[in-house]
């Protein structure tokens, strides 16, 4: 008898760069290496598969085009709240999955109810809890983050429906509960990385006195809310006293499509950036701890993985450490909430970093039990099987 096909279904594009469509490359090619030749995918028609590992065998792509904002704001009114309604349509006249994968509570509230009639179990992948991701990210796919019913109405309507909801992190499963009561068919997923022949290609190093020319990194989305303001946030509080602390002290930026303002701020503070980087792994080896001071969005902060599979000891603000409390166990990833609060933990670790020679090693390891590919694949298949 000839297996029934899986669908997975994203608004992102895993072809691309991104948090979201890193998390959603991720969770794709997991599905391909358990499902090979039954997945077939729901995406944007921007989709590149040469990207994607394994996609040779996927079952099938459907590249969908997007929509105008008129038509967005039409779809708003007639409840049509994705871009993938008609051709799912005539899709399920002549496939039945036996599951369907939907990347978002948006996906999964669009599609719920009607996958289940078509007998299908659905598990709905929530990134975060979209109302509060709305709400601080200002753009015209979520209304400016002014209107936040409907996000709150369709992705309630996921959760209760789903046959499994699967949440990245902890704070977001309990954030859900909290919201829309607690149920049986909830489960903590994480994150993880995407596959990588790379893996375990760069480990970080002290090759310098920690004294003398100590080097801080930082890196993500150059170009979003989230990361410039709470760059800025970190320049106006946190740099100056840690300057003042240690002038030997140099810190870099790397990431994406970094703004003209943004560039000038790092000249003035002698801040060296590096934009686009090719090789993200390389940058962040050559340096000594990670700084990640975003304390905006609903999502998950999934680059912190880069600095972790590198072996780079990291200084997280405590909203962005969700979803990485396992990593705290080395005790060379520490949380602050904070400028009072980290300056504390930053001494904390580098007395901590002073006094071993194999924190590397302690972290990698970590990172390779909880957030590596194969990890991944092991997660999903329990939770999809179970």
């Amino acid at each position: 008898m000839e297996k029934k096909p899986i669908l997975f279904i994203t608004r992102h594009d895993p072809s691309q760069s991104g948090g979201g469509c890193y998390a959603t490359r991720a969770y794709l090619e997991a599905l391909i290496e358990l499902y090979p030749q039954r997945v077939c995918l729901f995406v944007g028609n921007s989709f590149n598969e040469n990207k994607i590992y394994g996609y040779e065998k996927l079952a099938e792509i459907i590249r969908v085009p997007g929509r105008t904002h008129y038509q967005f704001a039409i779809g708003l009114i007639k409840n049509s709240y994705t871009k993938f309604d008609d051709a799912l349509k005539i899709w399920l006249k002549t496939n039945k999955p036996e599951f369907a994968v939907l990347d978002g509570g948006i996906i999964g509230g669009s599609y719920v109810k009607r996958l289940k009639e078509c007998e299908a179990k659905v598990y709905t992948i929530h990134h975060n809890q979209e109302v509060e991701y709305n709400k601080d990210n200002k753009t015209m796919d979520t209304l400016r983050g002014k209107y936040t019913g409907w996000v709150r109405k369709i992705e309630r309507k996921a959760y209760l429906l789903s046959n499994k909801n699967l949440f990245i992190t902890d704070a977001d499963l309990q954030s859900f509960e909290l919201e829309y009561g607690k149920f049986d068919n909830n489960y903590t997923l994480g994150c993880f990385e995407f596959f990588s022949e790379k893996e375990g290609k760069y480990k970080a190093s002290i090759s310098e006195s920690l004294e003398k020319n100590l080097k801080l990194v930082m890196s993500g989305s150059l170009d979003t809310i989230q990361t410039k303001e709470s760059f800025y946030w970190f320049m106006d509080t946190i740099y100056k006293k840690l300057i003042t602390k240690v002038p030997h002290m140099k810190l870099s930026l790397t990431g994406r499509n970094p703004g003209s303002e943004l560039i000038a701020l790092c000249e003035e503070k002698n801040v060296d950036v590096i934009p686009s980087p090719e090789d993200i792994s390389l940058i962040l080896s050559q340096n000594h701890i990670y700084l990640c001071p975003v304390k905006l969005g609903g999502g998950l902060k999934l680059r912190i993985m880069d600095a972790m599979k590198v072996g780079l000891p990291c200084l997280i603000q405590e909203r962005s450490l969700r979803g990485y409390e396992e990593m705290t166990k080395t005790g060379f990833v520490l949380s602050f909430k904070d400028e009072n609060d980290f300056m504390i933990s930053f001494e904390k670790l580098i007395e901590k970093m002073k006094n071993s020679s194999s924190f590397s090693e302690i972290i990698f390891n970590e990172y390779n039990k909880n957030f590596s590919f194969p990890s991944g694949v092991l997660k999903l298949k329990r939770i999809l099987q179970n």
